[in-house]
């Protein structure tokens, strides 16, 4: 995993697998705890390459970036009993209704479309279906209602 070679990036801007991982380990981590494990966290220095302080600079600034993602998150592994667990299932599940893979507002208005959410009964809709097929792990995703 390398450094992406766009011709206008900072100096954290990570290839498309790195940035993906990173991402996954953020939501799987950070939806339960407020910060990495030192085995998560030497798990990420392995397999990325990264510097022990480029790791904790990407991770504190994406706690603050994607903080209204990571609320719907844990919202919908809460109300969806586990079914949204990792950040692929969160993509798939905002894909399948088209949106886009993050929630980039600010938190406020990410409050008040939960409240609207928890208004609409139909908010989450989702199968009884085992979500173990590894084939294809998004057919435990119902399609969005219309």
């Amino acid at each position: 995993m390398h450094r992406s070679n766009r011709s206008r990036r900072t100096a954290t801007s990570y290839d498309a697998e790195t940035t993906h991982y990173l991402k996954s380990i953020f939501y799987k981590s950070y939806s339960v705890r407020d910060k990495l494990t030192k085995e998560e966290r030497q798990e990420i220095q392995d397999k990325t390459g990264l510097k022990p302080r480029n790791i904790t600079y990407w991770f504190s600034n994406h706690k603050r970036r994607f903080q209204p993602s990571l609320n719907e998150f844990k919202r919908l592994h809460r109300e969806t009993q586990g079914r949204v667990a990792t950040f692929d299932d969160f993509v798939r599940w905002r894909r399948l209704r088209g949106l886009t893979d993050e929630v980039m507002e600010s938190v406020e208005e990410s409050e008040e479309d939960q409240k609207e959410d928890n208004d609409n009964k139909d908010s989450v809709s989702w199968t009884e279906e085992s979500t173990k097929d590894e084939k294809s792990p998004a057919t435990h995703l119902a399609t969005p209602p219309q």
